[in-house]
């Protein structure tokens, strides 16, 4: 399936972990507003490289990518937030990367809502502007 032409793509990658210990797991969510494939591609990359990239540095034996295409940051409708607010709700992640607070909402109301709720599940955000850096790390 060509995840240009798809609402949403989880990918997920695990390592060995005891059985009794629980893995960590992070969610590297994705957005592009793009419409043209190419562009739309070439966002999802660099998004996901940036992502991938600090994920490494983290301690978390799953990764899970949900990638919205297509979607702008003022909709409440997308179905890769639904699927990470979901996760969230069930307390099966800890931390969520994203490469800026737009990918999740523009508009301050939702966006204070969206982090509220990710804080009351105990998922970090963290805002990754380069592989080495995060701008922001909230529990």
């Amino acid at each position: 399936m060509n995840s240009i032409h798809t609402d949403t793509k989880y990918r997920t990658e695990s390592e060995h972990h005891s059985d009794n210990e629980s893995p960590r797991t992070a969610v590297c969510y994705v957005r592009v507003g793009a419409t043209e494939p190419t562009e739309a591609s070439t966002a999802r990359n660099s998004q996901l490289t940036r992502l991938h990239k600090y994920a490494a540095t983290q301690s978390n034996p799953r990764l899970v990518d949900v990638i919205d295409m297509h979607r702008s940051a003022n909709s409440t409708t997308r179905s890769g937030l639904y699927y990470l607010m979901a996760l969230a709700r069930a307390e099966r992640i800890d931390n969520c990367y994203v490469t800026s607070l737009e990918i999740l909402a523009q508009r301050p109301s939702f966006l204070r809502q969206l982090t509220t709720e990710l804080e009351q599940h105990g998922v970090a955000l963290h805002v990754v502007t380069d592989a080495e850096n995060p701008i922001l790390e909230a529990p």
